[in-house]
């Protein structure tokens, strides 16, 4: 490729093929970009075996040239070769939303994307994005963390609020041209399930959306579990649909529960923790018969008129429901023996 523009100083050639870098600051200014173009170039060409060059003259313009490595073909038919570990075929087909704002990451993860035979919609800010999945249809989704409008972890983190107590939750992996310390964890604690960094790499791309794609094996509730699996199988009699059914009314309902519980405890209003606490062990019952215990526990404790030791039983009471929030997320039936 060859132009006649500014040309780049010699001092500043090599540093224009790292990543974010460009040759004069003010270009940024002046015509956007994050310097990411040619740090791709230089990759794409060295997976390939090549190299990439540039010659250039200030004030005159800038020749850049790449070399790839091909092998010779033959008139004998080559033997068969297994394909690149990150050409291997997906385990299944998905429905990708790929929501990213700068145009080559765009093309170079939907081109990999669709490469695996998955189908992709690109949308490119963050308000088009959650409204995109709301709309639903999507198997998982790729979220730029930095995007105009809105970005990905405030996406992320409206689109959980929104699955709560609906037993259903999109797999989510972040893309973030930042790779700070904390940036990880960062994004898992705002609801995503994956992190990527940029420049994307195709393999990391793929294991990342292979490992979303493929849920862990459910696991039966551990021996500290505060679940009761034969009362739920009782009440469920094994329909997975039913399961998913009251276990999301109990997600939904669990915050008001337990809100009506602290309010009358702070108020010192025996009456009305008697009747929230009823409430409350009503509801968990089909769940948790220790949680149940924890409820009965303030209910009596309303109806003797003391509150002595109810502050300490309303925060039991709220530990045990973040404990059964967590244990119910994508309970099975077939967990329950």
């Amino acid at each position: 490729m060859e132009d006649t523009g500014i040309g780049i100083a010699p001092e500043v050639q090599r540093k224009i093929f790292q990543a974010f870098e460009q040759a004069d600051s003010s270009m940024t200014r002046r015509y956007g970009g994050t310097g990411l173009g040619l740090t791709i170039a230089a990759r794409l060409a060295g997976l390939m075996g090549g190299t990439i060059r540039v010659r250039s003259t200030p004030g005159r313009g800038s020749t850049f040239t790449f070399t790839v490595r091909f092998e010779r073909g033959t008139d004998r038919p080559a033997a068969p070769t297994p394909a690149p570990e990150e050409e291997a075929a997906p385990q299944r087909r998905l429905r990708i939303l790929l929501a990213e704002d700068h145009e080559v990451n765009q093309v170079l993860a939907r081109r990999l994307l669709e490469r695996r035979g998955h189908e992709v919609t690109v949308v490119d800010d963050g308000r088009k994005a959650l409204d995109a999945l709301r709309g639903g249809g999507f198997d998982l989704a790729l979220l730029d963390v930095q995007m105009p409008e809105l970005d990905g972890l405030s996406v992320v983190a409206r689109l959980r609020e929104e699955e709560r107590g609906t037993g259903r939750r999109l797999p989510v992996l972040a893309l973030t041209a930042f790779s700070m310390k904390g940036d990880r964890e960062r994004c898992l604690a705002a609801g995503m399930d994956g992190y990527l960094s940029k420049p994307i790499r195709a393999a990391e791309l793929y294991a990342a959306v292979d490992r979303l794609a493929t849920p862990p094996a459910p696991s039966p509730p551990a021996a500290d579990s505060l679940l009761d699996p034969a009362t739920i199988r009782a009440a469920c009699g094994g329909d997975q649909e039913l399961l998913d059914e009251i276990t999301g009314v109990f997600r939904k309902k669990a915050p008001a529960l337990l809100a009506a519980v602290r309010d009358a405890v702070a108020r010192r209003d025996p009456a009305a923790l008697a009747r929230a606490a009823h409430a409350c062990r009503g509801v968990v019952a089909t769940f948790s018969g220790a949680a149940a215990a924890t409820a009965r526990a303030l209910e009596q404790l309303g109806r003797s008129g003391s509150l002595e030791g109810a502050d300490a039983a309303c925060a039991e009471l709220a530990e045990q429901f973040a404990r059964l929030d967590r244990e119910l997320l994508g309970l099975r039936a077939d967990d329950l023996g």
